[in-house]
C-alpha cells in the first residue's frame, strides 16, 4: 500500500537517531521531530511529526531499542489526510572499528497503524540498518547508515546522516537527513544519555 511509504520512511529516520551517545553509549531517550516528503501516486504528500526513541544495552556489543512515531499528512490525499502511528521493538550490536567509531546493526518488528478515509488498517514488518557512528570530539557525534525496511508489500531502501552537538556530556540537539526510494526526510531531536 502506497500510504505506508511515510511509515517505512520514519522507520529510517528513527533508527539512527535511537542508537547515539557519550562516548558512544547506547543508553538513552530521543525526542525528535520530523518532515518527510513522500511519493504516493503521482503526488507528492509532505508529512509532520514527532518521534520518542530509546535504547539500552544487554551486554558489551548488545543493545534494545523501541519506538513510537506519530505523523500527519500536511496535505490531502484522496480527499482526507493520512494518519500514521508507528511502533517499533528491536535488538541491535556494535563494535568498534576504531577510536571512538563504531560499527552498528539493528533488526527491529515494526507494527504500522494508517487512517484515511475513515479507514483504519494496521500492517507489520522489520526494519534492517547498518551503519557507522563516530565521535571526533567531545561536543560532536557524526553518523551514517543504510535502513531497509519492509511492512506489508512496500520496501524501502534509504541513506540517512546525522549529526549531534552536545550541549552537556549527557545532553545533546541534533539534525537527521535521510533520502530513499521514493521519500525524503529531514528531522531535529533531542537525546539524553544515561
Amino acid at each position: 500500500m502506497k500510504l505506508l511509504k511515510p511509515a517505512v520512511s520514519a522507520l529510517c529516520l528513527l533508527g539512527a537517531v535511537a542508537a547515539q551517545a557519550e562516548p558512544l553509549s547506547y543508553q538513552n531517550i530521543t525526542v525528535g521531530y520530523g518532515e518527510w516528503e513522500v511519493d504516493i501516486g503521482d503526488k507528492d504528500v509532505d508529512f509532520s511529526g514527532i518521534a520518542l526513541a530509546g535504547s539500552m544495552p544487554l551486554s558489551d556489543n548488545i543493545f534494545l531499542l523501541g519506538g513510537y512515531i506519530d505523523t500527519d499528512s500536511d496535505d490531502e490525499y484522496a480527499g482526507d489526510e493520512i494518519s500514521l502511528t508507528n511502533y517499533s521493538l528491536g535488538a541491535g550490536f556494535h563494535a568498534a572499528i576504531a577510536a571512538n567509531t563504531d560499527f552498528v546493526a539493528a533488526l527491529k518488528l515494526v507494527r504500522v497503524k494508517t487512517d484515511h478515509l475513515n479507514d483504519s488498517e494496521t500492517d507489520s514488518g522489520r526494519s534492517l540498518s547498518i551503519g557507522v557512528r563516530s565521535k571526533p570530539s567531545a561536543q560532536f557525534e557524526l553518523a551514517a547508515g543504510l535502513t531497509n525496511s519492509k511492512v506489508d508489500d512496500e520496501t524501502d531502501t534509504t541513506f540517512s546522516v546525522s549529526g549531534s552537538f552536545f550541549v552537556s556530556p549527557n545532553a545533546s540537539i541534533g539534525i537527521e537527513l535521510s533520502d530513499g526510494d521514493d521519500t525524503s526526510a529531514q528531522g531535529v531531536y533531542v537525546r539524553f544519555d544515561f
